[in-house]
């Protein structure tokens, strides 16, 4: 039978609640990571001297696509684009929150990912700093490698494939984008990127921030190597972005974004505020770096009911459910029966669903595994049109996509579920890291008809209408 078939609207209204209950017991956790001395103005301005010239062609080009020239980010308001009823657009409304990021892709030799300023294992990811992003750039354009520029980050990649596939159909989903913004030379580029792709990006004027960067070095043998920068600044709940969130109806929070400083008692407040104002908490976990680095917060927000559906590859889940059983762990912990070897992504997918509605779990070509209540369904990759796969970065980002677009469209999950395998195996089949328009139509094409839930899912229904 479908995923959570015999998962009635009011069951799903009774677990929120019992969810809710717990919160009671959650204490806050904070561990504010230390911050480094922001570089001086001169030395700022000599990294938008370096950087500007790499995205002056790609900002004048999406700068073109739109009707408003000179853009200077959008200011963050609780005005959110209002979709008419009478053109059948529903009001469901997706707000992100996730770290603005700009990827340069150059492809290198092999000997220079050992050289300073790089210093990187090969397949790796370095964290750099600001001063270090400057001198990667010029040891770029030394050593005669080029570079491409292009809107990037991951949660940025999913609301971008949510915004297309929603166009595509002609449904009324509005996309929004808030956190780690910011109105610099980058993030001008970023935002207006995102614009013209349907996603708003708010940036909080009263914010003073860089826009993060990555760094995407490609050897010949086609292995990717990670130099990223994060904005070092400290995230906080400004009114606007309050004002943002309540206006949700689903707030979809990035793993990434606890690393900066103060994130982790930020994220708390946004789930527990989301919470409150009757909208869906979604969580993504990032990396295998990040869960390790952040164990301890995100197993707190899963303890105290503060998220509904999380998404995570194997890796990340094991690393999330691991060392329960370590000297000095508390055995009598709830995550006490989670802990052990896991073996494979079903095994965790049914461990971490006992903490949300629903726990996906992405596993590479072997699938993805979807547990909802204690339902747990296994699937496979869907397949990938022409020769196979071309470049698998993002595949994670586009099956998350799928899936909430599919669950904002009232869908059960097995059906969220297969669709996020085919909006995936869209993405993999060519280059790049977000779904291409031309996809899009032919993905929603083959969405089925029916559903098997409530539009706005999940509804609050009266037990004595729930359906067996």
């Amino acid at each position: 039978s479908p995923i959570c078939s015999r998962q009635t609207p009011a069951m799903m209204d009774c677990a929120m609640q019992r969810s809710q209950a717990a919160q009671a017991s959650c204490s806050g956790r904070c561990t504010r990571q230390s911050v480094a001395p922001r570089p001086s103005r001169q030395h700022n301005a000599r990294i938008v001297a370096a950087v500007s010239p790499r995205v002056h062609t790609a900002l004048a080009l999406a700068v073109q696509t739109r009707t408003k020239p000179g853009f200077q980010g959008t200011s963050l308001q609780p005005d959110f684009p209002v979709y008419s009823e009478a053109n059948g657009a529903s009001q469901h409304c997706i707000l992100g929150l996730a770290q603005a990021m700009v990827d340069f892709t150059a492809s290198v030799p092999d000997t220079l990912l050992s050289q300073p300023p790089f210093l990187v294992l090969k397949g790796a990811r370095r964290v750099i700093s600001l001063a270090e992003r400057h001198e990667v750039l010029e040891s770029l354009d030394a050593a005669g490698c080029e570079s491409e520029v292009s809107p990037g980050g991951s949660l940025a990649n999913t609301l971008v494939a949510v915004s297309r596939l929603a166009h595509a159909a002609g449904a009324g989903v509005r996309v929004s984008m808030a956190g780690a913004t910011s109105s610099d030379v980058l993030g001008q580029y970023f935002n207006k990127a995102l614009d013209s792709a349907g996603v708003r990006v708010l940036v909080d004027p009263d914010t003073v921030s860089h826009t993060g960067t990555v760094m995407v070095l490609t050897t010949p043998d086609a292995q990717r190597s990670f130099l990223s920068f994060f904005d070092s600044g400290a995230v906080r709940l400004t009114p606007s972005m309050v004002a943002a969130i309540r206006a949700s109806r689903m707030v979809v929070i990035e793993g990434y974004m606890l690393e900066l400083p103060g994130a982790e008692q930020w994220v708390e407040e946004v789930a527990r505020m989301a919470r409150s104002c009757g909208a869906h908490v979604v969580l993504t976990a990032g990396d295998p770096g990040v869960v390790q680095r952040h164990r301890g917060a995100l197993r707190g927000l899963l303890d105290g009911g503060l998220v509904d559906v999380l998404f995570c590859n194997r890796e990340e889940a094991c690393e999330l459910l691991a060392c329960c059983q370590q000297a000095g762990a508390d055995s009598s912990s709830s995550w006490g029966g989670a802990s052990g070897s896991v073996c494979n992504g079903a095994v965790a997918a049914s461990a971490l669903g006992a903490f949300v509605l629903v726990a996906v779990v992405t596993d590479g070509a072997r699938g993805s595994h979807v547990c909802c209540l204690g339902e747990l369904h296994s699937l496979g990759c869907a397949p990938v049109a022409g020769n196979g796969p071309v470049d698998v970065c993002g595949a994670g980002d586009a099956y998350a996509a799928g899936v909430l677009y599919a669950i904002t469209q009232g869908h059960d999950l097995r059906t969220a579920a297969g669709f996020g395998a085919r909006v995936a195996a869209a993405v993999i089949g060519r280059h790049g890291a977000q779904l291409a328009e031309e996809d899009a139509g032919a993905l929603v094409a083959h969405l089925p008809n029916h559903v098997l839930l409530p539009q706005h899912w999940p509804a609050s229904t009266s037990a004595s209408s729930a359906t067996p």
